[in-house]
């Protein structure tokens, strides 16, 4: 995965992380790593691709969904990319994917974290 972010082949990883995740038998906390790198390490090295970045994280979002172990993660992405609609002024699609959030969500957070996006 890092050989393809490299020579800035996002797609492949895009697959490389559906095919991972979705591999029967896989370690939860490896799907846990693997997210982590990509919104931690990679994602902020996408700082003039904007449409790269959103991507990424639209694909972060569907394969965590749903996951009990990435629910930290998609809340955590939805927020980032609920605020990239907003300063793209798609506010009525913010609010409709901000509230589609599930309220378990908010256990698997830190308490600020958590104070901060309930306030979002």
């Amino acid at each position: 995965m890092g050989l393809a972010w490299e020579r800035k082949q996002y797609q492949k990883v895009r697959d490389w992380l559906h095919m991972l995740i979705k591999r029967r038998g896989q370690s939860k906390q490896a799907i846990v790593d693997m997210v982590k790198l990509i919104n931690e390490t990679y994602l902020p090295t996408l700082q003039g691709h904007r449409d790269e970045t959103f991507t990424f994280l639209q694909t972060i979002r569907d394969v965590s969904e749903g996951k009990m172990t990435l629910e930290r993660e998609y809340a955590v992405t939805t927020k980032r990319l609920v605020e990239m609609l907003e300063q793209d002024g798609k506010i009525d699609e913010a609010c409709k994917i901000i509230q589609e959030i599930q309220i378990e969500t908010y256990g698997s957070m830190q308490n600020k974290e958590k104070v901060d996006f309930i306030l979002y």
